[in-house]
C-alpha cells in the first residue's frame, strides 16, 4: 500500500505498519496547516515541555477536502478509546479529519487506536496520529491537534466519552451557522461565568442574579456530572422547538469551534492552563471581541470512573505537573472574572 492512501484494500492498518518502518515518515512541523500563524505554531512547538518530544506514529491522508478536524488527546485509555472513536465514525455527518494525540500513554492506547482506525480509518478524509514522549496534559496536546487541523471547523473530543447521537457535528454546528457571534458550541453543558467564582464570593458580588437565576435554571443548562446517558432529557427541550441554548461560557467534551475564530484568539492558553479551566479562558477572550457560546444537546455515554484525570500516574507524570502548575503566572481568565459583570443568563432559542 502506497503511503499517503487509505483506500487501498489494506486499510490503515497497513499503512500505520508501513509508515512505523518508513524513515520518510514526515515531521509534524511539516504538516501544520498553511493558514495558521507562524508565530501561534512557533508558541507552541517552542514551549521547553514540548520542544523535542513530539513525533508521528501515523499519517494516512485521502488527498480529500475536509470540513471539520476532530481533535482527540488519549491518555491511557486502551479499555475505552476504541468505543470512543466508533461512536465518533459512527455518527459524523461531514467529511472529516481527526487528529489523535497520545499523550505519553504507558498502556495499550496506543495499538487499540490503530487497531479501531484499521477498521474505521475510511470514515475519515485524513488521519494523524501524534505520539508525545513527555506527560503534555490537556491542553498542550489539544493544540497541537489544533495546528493539524482543516477545515471550518475543530471539534475537540474527549477519550472517555462516547457520542451517541446520529449528525452529532452537524447538531454541534448548527447555534454558529444561525447566528455568526456564537464561536463555539458545547454537547455537554453550559453555564454563567458566576459559577467560577468561590460560592461566597458569587452570593456576594451578584446576590440578586444568584438567588433568582440559580432557582429559575438561568445559571445553568445540561450537566457537568455523570449519567450513563448524558443529557437525554434536554433532547426532548431540542426536540420540542428550543434548537439550542445560550451560556456565557461552556465545557469541553465535545466542544465545536469555528476554527477561524480559534486562530484569531491564537488557541488555547497553554502557558497558564494544561488540565481543564483553558475553554473558559477561551471563551473569556471570546467575550471581549463580541463572541459567544452555546449549548446542543447530545446524548454521551460517560463512565466517571474511567475519567483521564482519575487514573493513576506515574511518577514523571507527577513531575511534569506540578511543574505546569508552578509555572502558571497571569492568566486572561483571572483578569477577566475580577472586573466580570453577568451578561447572557441560559435560556433556549429557536
Amino acid at each position: 500500500m502506497r503511503r499517503g492512501s487509505t483506500r487501498g484494500t489494506g486499510g490503515l492498518d497497513e499503512a500505520v505498519l508501513l509508515m512505523q518502518r518508513d524513515a520518510s515518515l514526515p515531521r509534524y512541523e511539516s504538516l501544520i496547516s498553511a493558514d495558521i500563524d507562524r508565530n501561534i505554531s512557533e508558541r507552541v512547538l517552542g514551549d521547553e515541555f514540548v520542544r523535542g518530544h513530539v513525533e508521528l506514529a501515523a499519517h494516512v491522508d485521502s488527498g480529500k477536502a475536509a470540513e471539520q478536524t476532530i481533535v482527540l488527546p488519549v491518555f491511557n485509555q486502551e479499555g475505552f478509546i476504541v468505543r470512543c472513536i466508533e461512536g465518533i465514525a459512527a455518527n459524523l455527518s461531514a467529511p472529516t479529519d481527526i487528529a489523535v494525540i497520545l499523550d505519553c500513554c504507558t498502556d495499550g492506547s496506543e495499538e487499540a487506536v490503530s487497531s479501531a482506525l484499521a477498521r474505521l480509518g475510511r470514515r475519515f478524509e485524513r488521519v494523524t496520529l501524534v505520539r508525545t514522549t513527555y506527560p503534555l496534559y490537556e491542553t498542550r496536546c489539544d493544540n497541537l491537534g489544533f495546528l493539524l487541523s482543516r477545515g471550518d471547523y475543530v471539534i475537540e473530543m474527549q477519550s472517555d466519552i462516547e457520542v451517541l447521537t446520529p449528525g452529532f457535528d452537524a447538531l454541534l454546528k448548527s447555534p454558529m451557522i444561525a447566528r455568526p457571534d456564537i464561536f463555539s458550541t458545547s454537547g455537554r453543558a453550559g453555564h454563567w461565568f458566576g459559577r467560577l467564582l468561590p460560592k461566597e464570593e458569587r452570593k456576594r458580588r451578584f446576590p440578586v442574579r444568584n438567588f433568582i437565576w440559580s432557582r429559575l435554571g438561568f445559571d445553568r443548562v445540561g450537566y457537568s456530572t455523570n449519567t450513563s446517558l448524558q443529557n437525554q432529557a434536554h433532547e426532548g427541550r431540542r426536540r420540542g422547538g428550543g434548537a439550542f441554548a445560550l451560556a456565557e461560557t461552556v465545557v469541553r467534551g465535545p466542544l465545536c469551534i469555528r476554527r477561524r475564530d480559534l486562530l484569531s484568539l491564537k488557541l488555547l492558553d497553554e502557558q497558564n492552563f494544561f488540565l481543564g479551566f483553558d475553554e473558559y479562558d477561551l471563551h473569556a477572550r471570546g467575550v471581549a471581541v463580541g463572541l459567544g457560546c452555546a449549548y446542543v444537546p447530545l446524548r454521551l455515554n460517560i463512565p466517571l470512573a474511567i475519567g483521564s484525570t482519575r487514573k493513576p500516574r506515574s511518577e514523571l507524570n507527577l513531575l511534569a505537573y506540578e511543574r505546569y502548575r508552578q509555572r502558571t503566572s497571569d492568566p486572561y481568565l483571572t483578569r477577566f472574572l475580577e472586573s466580570y459583570r453577568p451578561r447572557v443568563r441560559c435560556r433556549w432559542v429557536r
